[in-house]
């Protein structure tokens, strides 16, 4: 099973992203509304190849169609 397949099976990672999504919404419809044009959103874990990556791209994935703004993300991991 991949690391995908684990982490879309997974009840607390759906719930975690769910409560990303909301505070992100919340946060760009404050931020266009005063004029700013930058909002940076990170995850972490402590190997940084796995959740946080996920929850990176399934975040760009869900808010980039119905957002006019431009993503900038990169994903940094570490080795241990």
């Amino acid at each position: 099973m991949s690391v995908i397949d684990y982490l879309n099976r997974q009840e607390s990672v759906h719930q975690f992203l769910a409560s990303a999504i909301s505070l992100v919404d919340a946060s760009v419809t404050t931020y266009q509304r005063r004029g700013f044009k930058h909002l940076m959103v990170s995850f972490g874990c402590t190997g940084g190849q796995h959740r946080s990556v996920y929850l990176a791209e399934e975040l760009a994935k869900l808010c980039a169609p119905t957002m006019e703004w431009k993503w900038w993300w990169f994903i940094a991991s570490r080795s241990n």
